[in-house]
């Protein structure tokens, strides 16, 4: 059961989550002494994943110095920066492409080392196994979209924005930026494997936390069983709206959204 969450929860959460990856990405440089690859970046590597319009940088434990960047904008040299990316940065960056295009278990991880430019036994002492790679891909998809969504809540809190727009925007965010044939392929793994499972059920804990709240943002009257009812259903438009593409509808991604939204609210029975 969660609790009502205030505004220093959500911020917590947030400051929770890029500390955690702040921690965890020192923690990996101290253990594999420094993990900083050097040297020149040759094309049609890693390069390239820089220049892919479904690639976002993300904050997750493995690249805190890269969400550094990203979140101010300073990628103007884009090569200098390539040269100070960690092993395991570049290992993510290169299984977001690999396993997007060949599946995960057509990705081998001698395919991995040649197109994130290291060597397999690198890869080996950042990451065990390709099942921790999916980890830490999911922890940085994670808590990008949760610090979003913490964001949204304290926003309708203090009157910045309306329970309906925050919706409609995390709709269309879902539509549009989610990499679908990476996100089909970490879903089958979890299906496959327990840890991985385990993973993304731990996820969808926070995110049930969030939805509830914001369910009784759109309707302060709600109890039980409807709170519950209120996860599931925001649950399955966050999953669901990544893969619009394979459901030949008929509508933009932003008046779906709206249409959508319009529909919950009333589910909701919100008045907003």
């Amino acid at each position: 059961m969660f609790g009502k969450l205030d505004d220093a929860d959500f911020r917590r959460l947030g400051l929770r989550l890029f500390g955690r990856a702040a921690a965890s990405q020192k923690s990996q440089r101290e253990h594999h002494g420094g993990g900083v690859l050097k040297g020149h970046v040759h094309p049609g590597g890693i390069k390239d994943l820089w220049n892919e319009r479904s690639f976002h940088l993300q904050p997750s434990k493995h690249s805190a110095n890269v969400r550094s960047s990203s979140l101010e904008g300073n990628l103007t040299d884009n090569c200098a920066v390539q040269q100070k990316l960690t092993a395991a940065d570049r290992v993510v960056f290169a299984a977001r492409r690999l396993f997007a295009e060949r599946g995960f278990h057509q990705t081998a991880m001698a395919d991995l080392a040649k197109e994130a430019e290291v060597s397999v036994g690198a890869i080996y002492r950042v990451f065990p196994s390709k099942q921790d790679i999916i980890r830490a891909i999911i922890e940085a998809d994670t808590a990008r979209l949760l610090v979003e969504l913490t964001s949204d809540v304290c926003r309708i809190r203090k009157g910045e924005a309306t329970i309906g727009a925050v919706l409609e925007d995390m709709i269309v965010r879902s539509s549009v930026e989610k990499d679908s044939a990476l996100i089909h392929e970490v879903l089958a793994e979890g299906h496959r494997n327990p840890e991985v499972a385990e993973a993304i059920r731990a996820i969808n804990l926070q995110y049930r936390a969030i939805f509830r709240e914001m369910a009784l943002v759109a309707n302060p009257d709600l109890h039980e069983p409807e709170l519950d009812g209120a996860e599931e259903l925001l649950l399955a438009c966050l999953f669901s709206s990544g893969h619009r593409e394979l459901t030949s509808c008929r509508l933009s991604a932003r008046e779906s959204a709206r249409l959508v939204t319009g529909l919950i609210l009333r589910g909701l029975g919100s008045e907003a």
